[in-house]
């Protein structure tokens, strides 16, 4: 039988385009035993979607360089980017509600 997870979304379905608008950067940090310890393994980028009445994803990318530091997007505001092999899949959380979990190798900055 087929589960929703494993059905994976291109950014073209979830955006209606293939350019975001980068609002935010937070530090996903390792997890071990339970518990998050101070190791930076990658980022959560939150985007908009302008295509698609500018509905909010989080795309996590792996590695301990961001592509841009959160005080050059506080002071340039949002900034136009292209996710590299997007993934996205749907999961439940646990309380039984669907929520997308998206993926990428990484963003590419557009001026």
């Amino acid at each position: 039988m087929i589960k929703i997870n494993q059905f994976v979304l291109n950014l073209q379905q979830i955006a209606n385009g293939d350019t975001l608008l980068l609002t935010d950067i937070v530090p996903v940090k390792e997890f071990v035993d339970g518990k998050y310890t101070d190791k930076v393994i990658g980022f959560r980028y939150t985007c908009v979607c302008p295509q698609n009445k500018f509905e909010q994803i989080s795309i996590r990318i792996e590695g301990v360089k961001p592509v841009i530091t959160p005080e050059e997007l506080s002071v340039k505001g949002t900034i136009k980017v292209k996710p590299k092999n997007f993934e996205g899949r749907f999961f439940r959380d646990r309380s039984g509600e669907y929520r997308l979990s998206a993926k990428a190798e990484s963003l590419e900055v557009i001026n």
